[in-house]
């Protein structure tokens, strides 16, 4: 968690860094939006929020105390969390562009209006976000993947898959012992909806709920509400 963090953190101040210093782009071009998606899918909204808030800082220091890209970082990233804090479809990176979109537009007229601001240099602020807004869901999709793979990390994204019923383990189960796969259904909504009640996982409750009982498919006898009084296989 700490080394994916940290490796998050590097990639926002190195990319600042070559943006702003090296290459001479606007500020507004760099990914704060991407680290505040990754830290939210990855862990949850409650790091996704600290972590972006301190990474907003830093590079607002860095680039020279730069206050209207802290306040526009921090609100764009804001937006950007909500909108990926409970997400469950890949459609949600879509809606996030159109958020990230909205939240620049408000960002860079409130800023710019009560700063005084003409209105070209908003529309070119503007441009810039809109950039950012587009490339930045894609490029967090890109990295969720490589990060799930890379260190082990399981997203609600990837428990979505889990629970595709054309799965090939769930196909099986349900084909070679369909009673074992209804328990597992209902097993799995009501452990969804206790964890719901207690802010739990759900979703992961649901998955390991789904896939519990996957052992009956080759060694139903170990299982006690299998054994019938008879010989218990875990005493051997």
């Amino acid at each position: 968690m700490v080394l994916v963090i940290g490796l998050i953190y590097v990639f926002v101040v190195v990319i600042a860094n070559l943006f702003v210093y090296q290459l001479g782009f606007s500020e507004f071009l760099i990914p704060v939006a991407v680290a505040a998606m990754l830290l939210t899918i990855l862990f949850d909204a409650r790091i996704g929020f600290m972590g972006t808030t301190s990474i907003v800082l830093l590079v607002g220091i860095m680039i020279g105390n730069n206050l209207e890209f802290i306040v526009t970082g921090l609100f764009t990233s804001s937006v950007a969390i909500y909108t990926v804090r409970r997400i469950r479809t890949r459609s949600k990176f879509i809606t996030a562009i159109f958020a990230l979109a909205g939240a620049s537009l408000i960002s860079v007229f409130g800023h710019g209006l009560y700063m005084g601001h003409e209105l070209n240099t908003m529309g070119i602020d503007l441009t810039f976000l809109i950039v950012n807004s587009i490339f930045a869901p894609i490029i967090t999709y890109g990295f969720i993947i490589i990060l799930e793979v890379s260190f082990g990390i399981t997203t609600d994204l990837a428990l979505i898959e889990l629970l595709d019923f054309n799965h090939p383990l769930l196909k099986r189960l349900q084909q070679e012992a369909n009673g074992t796969f209804n328990h597992s259904v209902v097993v799995g909504n009501l452990a969804e909806a206790c964890a719901d009640a207690i802010k739990a996982r759900s979703l992961l409750c649901r998955v390991g709920a789904y896939y519990h009982d996957l052992g009956k498919m080759e060694r139903p006898e170990y299982y006690i509400e299998n054994q019938f009084m008879g010989e218990n296989k875990h005493d051997h």
